[in-house]
């Protein structure tokens, strides 16, 4: 029995590294607010979802670039009886138009550039990233966000300002150093696009020195 209009219009393609049974619950889930199943990836399909980046069915959906969505959002769409956005880091796949479309929002991994991010959800982005990613410039779209930015009082937030990143000191632990390497990546393209200068060099130049470590953490060293 439909209980909700909230899936009305949408048609959903379950891929198949979804289980039998959760996927005959999901077709009665999604009658019940509207909503339409296929058995096959057809144009008339708008949303396509998956219990991450396996099986053939996730591999053909991602060979015909169609956007993919993480079976997560689908089921917290359902325990919260309405639709909920996409944001970026539900996509397990970005279709070219997508990722067009978000360039300004979002880095190559679907991480956003200008919105808060819990600690969950930077987990997803991890889990997203795939290696053939990062050899992409990340800064190759860097005028374009300055450019949306030019009307905001953020655009020059550090202006003048020369930013030195010095290296990682706070863990010799390889998962911790590649967080704090991505932290520091972030943070590194987020100053440039509010108006600092990042230089690799510590010189007479720069102006503030920043290192990743904890607050109760001493780092002494002399320049």
């Amino acid at each position: 029995q439909q209980i909700s209009n909230s899936f009305v219009g949408l048609i959903f393609y379950v891929c198949n590294n979804v289980g039998i049974q959760e996927k005959e619950n999901l077709e009665v889930e999604i009658k019940r607010f509207g909503g339409e199943m296929s058995s096959s990836l057809s144009q008339c399909v708008t949303h396509v979802v998956a219990n991450g980046k396996t099986g053939l069915q996730y591999k053909i959906a991602v060979g015909n670039d169609r956007d993919v969505i993480s079976l997560t959002w689908l089921h917290t769409c359902i325990e919260s009886q309405k639709l909920l956005p996409i944001n970026p880091r539900h996509y397990l796949h970005l279709s070219l138009s997508t990722r067009k479309q978000l360039a300004d929002e979002i880095d190559i991994f679907g991480d956003p550039w200008l919105e808060p991010i819990t600690t969950m959800d930077l987990c997803q982005v991890f889990q997203n990233m795939a290696a053939e990613q990062f050899p992409e410039p990340l800064n190759e779209s860097m005028e374009s966000r300055r450019r949306k930015l030019s009307n905001s009082m953020a655009r020059d937030l550090f202006h003048g300002c020369c930013l030195y990143f010095h290296k990682t000191v706070h863990s010799i632990n390889p998962d911790s150093q590649t967080v704090a390497m991505v932290t520091l990546r972030r943070l590194r393209l987020e100053a440039e696009m509010k108006g600092a200068s990042v230089t690799g060099v510590l010189n007479k130049h720069v102006s503030h020195i920043v290192i990743y470590a904890p607050l109760n953490v001493r780092t002494p060293f002399t320049v």
